[in-house]
């Protein structure tokens, strides 16, 4: 499900006046108060959002809405985070598509855990509860540094 774009004026009309198209994130999460509350901060915050409620569903929307970044839940019904991220990484590695960001969201904490999650290539990992800024904030910066020709993760 996406939610069209909000207003943005950050959005400036570029010198060929267009308008640079805003990220796109995909908040994969069964928890429906969760997904939809993220959902609405992101959407708030400029981004254009699609949601999943489960790790097949999610891996389906990653491949179809084609995000800058993922927001996904470790623990999910179906096809669990870790092997979300790394059927995304394998289709990129495949199709030498663009890379998506991911950022991991557990309940789970352990370096053990974090090293699973980087390893299956997630770019980061946010331990629960998180506030809806955090979340904001690391989307944006992984949606910045995709961005830039500079990192490596050219579109």
């Amino acid at each position: 499900m996406s939610n069209p774009p909000p207003p943005n004026p950050a959005s400036a009309t570029t010198s060929s006046g267009s308008r640079p198209r805003p990220p796109r994130v995909l908040v994969v999460e069964d928890d429906d108060g969760p997904r939809e509350f993220l959902s609405m901060e992101l959407h708030a915050a400029g981004f254009l959002v699609a949601q999943a409620a489960d790790g097949e569903e999610g891996l389906e929307e990653l491949l179809l809405f084609a995000p800058d970044v993922v927001v996904l839940d470790l623990m999910l019904p179906k096809l669990n985070g870790f092997d979300v991220a790394r059927a995304a990484r394998n289709v990129e590695r495949k199709e030498s598509k663009r890379r998506t960001a991911i950022v991991a969201v557990t309940a789970l904490s352990s370096e053990a855990l974090r090293a699973e999650a980087l390893a299956a290539g997630c770019d980061a990992l946010l331990v629960k509860p998180v506030r809806a800024t955090q979340v904001v904030d690391q989307v944006r910066l992984l949606a910045a540094r995709s961005d830039d020709p500079a990192s490596g993760d050219a579109r």
